[in-house]
């Protein structure tokens, strides 16, 4: 693999060990055009991520069917299915003397980025753990708004600091990223931590879910 890529096979297996999160997904072989742009999207729209083709949901190496027309496929997508398009950086890799495809999306500064739609249109998704959801409410709101210009105090720094912290693997992990827990662990006011977070979000530098106190968060 050329260094163009960014990532060597032993880098991508050591990934691969750790399973699927925020940004890593694995795939068996290559799902529909519609889902592939989605997931492409909310790389693109949160931290980045790589796709993975030729691996099972447990980390098996399994070898991608037809790599390089897969490979071909992927950045054909990423160019012509994702509003706006995207530049996949994509490769063949050999792990355990099988072939996978690999395709790797920084995080965007041209976001939000959407799948699509066949009727026209498209949708906007983002990464929620291991998984890709749609971008709704506060979330779609924080995208559309962008990194705020503003520099951050060192408050909210902390607060920005911590949430990257809690980890990105599975669906859960994100919970732990809560107004109420980072005013438990670094003994602060609850109200004030939650009027930082929402700030945060507001100008879009984190992404909220759920509701109430017990709305999580992961950074943008």
């Amino acid at each position: 693999m050329g260094p163009e890529f960014g990532i060597e096979a032993d880098e991508l297996a050591r990934r691969i060990a750790r399973g699927e999160g925020t940004r890593m997904e694995f795939k068996q072989g290559l799902p529909g055009p519609d889902k592939v742009a989605r997931t492409l999207a909310a790389f693109a729209n949160t931290r980045g991520g790589i796709l993975v083709v030729g691996v099972g949901d447990r980390g098996q190496i399994l070898g991608a069917p037809r790599p390089e027309e897969t490979r071909a496929e992927i950045a054909r997508i990423a160019a012509e299915d994702v509003e706006p398009p995207l530049f996949a950086h994509t490769a063949i890799l050999a792990l355990e003397g099988r072939p996978v495809v690999v395709c790797a999306v920084g995080h965007s500064d041209a976001r939000p980025h959407g799948a699509r739609l066949e009727r026209g249109g498209k949708v906007i998704t983002v990464r929620v753990g291991s998984s890709t959801r749609r971008a709704e409410g506060p979330a779609l709101a924080s995208l559309r708004q962008g990194n705020g210009s503003r520099t951050v105090d060192e408050f909210e720094q902390r607060i920005l600091d911590w949430v990257a912290r809690q980890g990105d693997s599975g669906t859960s992990a994100s919970g732990r990223a809560t107004p109420d827990n980072f005013a438990k662990a670094n003994n602060v006011g609850r109200q004030r931590a939650l009027r930082a977070f929402i700030r945060l979000e507001r100008e879009g530098y984190l992404m909220g879910h759920g509701d109430g106190w017990g709305r999580s968060y992961s950074p943008l």
